[in-house]
């Protein structure tokens, strides 16, 4: 869950905040926040250690905005599921497998009328 307040419509420069999971066991959730129009740069500290003390497979990270749903990252294969879920959650990305972890990954959030409407993963 990634329920963090109520939400509202957004403008260029407010801040809003979103939750990036680590597919660990259990699945850990660190709280960031960022501006509209902004560059942020999300640094997950301690996550690399983490993942790769007990890294079994590959582990996978996803980002969601605040909702009140559960926020399993999103079925990218299952249309019904990016439509229902598609402006909640992100699909998965991998960030470490036995011999490497992402250094570098760019997400964009596009809004749709000051509201999160999609989550792209740009590698």
């Amino acid at each position: 869950v990634c329920d963090l307040g109520e939400t509202h419509a957004l403008a260029v420069g407010d801040a809003t905040q979103f939750c990036v999971f680590l597919s660990t066991r259990p699945a850990r959730k660190m709280v960031f926040q960022a501006k509209v129009e902004e560059f942020a740069e999300f640094l997950l500290k301690g996550s690399e250690q983490l993942v790769f003390d007990n890294l079994t497979q590959p582990v996978y990270t996803w980002v969601s905005k605040s909702h009140k749903d559960p926020a399993h990252p999103l079925d990218c294969s299952s249309s019904a599921d990016m439509n229902d879920r598609g402006s909640q959650v992100s699909c998965p990305q991998v960030y470490a497998t036995a011999d490497r972890a992402a250094q570098l990954t760019n997400l964009v959030v596009n809004l749709r009328d000051g509201v999160v409407s999609s989550f792209a993963w740009d590698k």
